[in-house]
């Protein structure tokens, strides 16, 4: 199944959401370690534990931020 076609039929059955980038989670990213060093994954990052959401990911750098992670 392609990209568009999987979150098209995720997230309208509420199987998958979409997390929108709020102030809260920048301010967050600042306050993290730098375990990573690339900004969008930092705040990937930030937004999961902000929120307390585990993180789709084979990246193993997210469990050291104290995210649970799916994959």
């Amino acid at each position: 199944m392609d990209i568009p076609t999987f979150l098209e039929r995720h997230v309208s059955d509420r199987t998958l959401g979409v997390v929108p980038i709020g102030l809260e989670h920048l301010v967050a990213c600042d306050d993290l370690p730098l375990h990573h060093k690339d900004p969008f994954d930092r705040m990937i990052a930030a937004q999961a534990k902000s929120l307390g959401l585990p993180v789709a990911t084979s990246d193993p750098t997210f469990p050291s931020y104290g995210i649970k992670t799916i994959w």
